[in-house]
């Protein structure tokens, strides 16, 4: 189940920028003190959840942030970095993909 609600869409621009983060950051969820989740919409890739449909977490170590899953397009992954960003400054140092 999306934390977004219903067939509710992410609010973001047409571009690929900051507003594409802004609104994947909506959906941010806190799992613990340094552990953080994105779960994508329950629907078919599509123009209108923007591909969207993929869970995604990342853990805040000591020296560097591991990332589960990178979501299912370049778009999302950069807007997952830049979501990262404004967590912390540590480096990205591993991306686990279980599938």
């Amino acid at each position: 189940m999306s934390n977004l609600g219903g067939n509710a869409l992410w609010p973001v621009g047409t571009g690929t920028g900051s507003g594409t983060a802004q609104g994947l950051a909506q959906a941010l969820s806190p799992a613990g003190e340094r552990v953080f989740y994105l779960l994508g919409q329950a629907a078919l890739r599509s123009s209108a959840t923007r591909n969207f449909i993929s869970n995604a977490s990342f853990v805040v170590g000591l020296t560097g942030v591991v990332i589960i899953e990178a979501l299912g397009s370049p778009v999302l992954t950069k807007a997952l970095h830049e979501i990262i960003a404004s967590k912390t400054n540590l480096p990205v140092v591993a991306v686990v993909v279980t599938h």
